[in-house]
């Protein structure tokens, strides 16, 4: 498991150098994309294991999935009222799911240790 953490702090990493280092929106977007599709992967993993850890970690996993639907309702409440062209678009394409990320992180090193 320490494994996976590790890839996974690294890839959240690269996540964050890359358009920085690029100047680039739309690269870091599409990074970012590979990296939720990873994280939704390890996400059900947690769930798999979810009996298998203490309480408090089982809770925190439980409350990444409220996190990750509550953020999928929201994107398409939102792109259905029109605010797409809207500045909150910034922070629900890119602030919002890095945050997450960042969360799946934390989760993931409370399984590895």
């Amino acid at each position: 498991m320490r494994i996976v953490f590790y890839l996974n702090v690294i890839l959240y990493l690269i996540t964050l150098i890359v358009p920085i280092y690029n100047k680039e929106y739309t690269s870091g977007l599409f990074i970012q994309f590979w990296l939720g599709i990873i994280h939704l992967i390890l996400g059900v993993f947690y769930l798999v294991i979810s009996s298998n850890v203490e309480k408090s970690t089982s809770k925190k996993i439980w409350f990444y999935w409220f996190m990750v639907i509550g953020y999928f309702i929201s994107l398409v409440t939102i792109a259905n009222l029109g605010f797409l062209g809207h500045p909150i678009q910034n922070i629900l394409l890119v602030i919002l799911p890095m945050s997450i990320g960042l969360y799946n992180v934390y989760v993931n090193y409370l399984i590895q240790k």
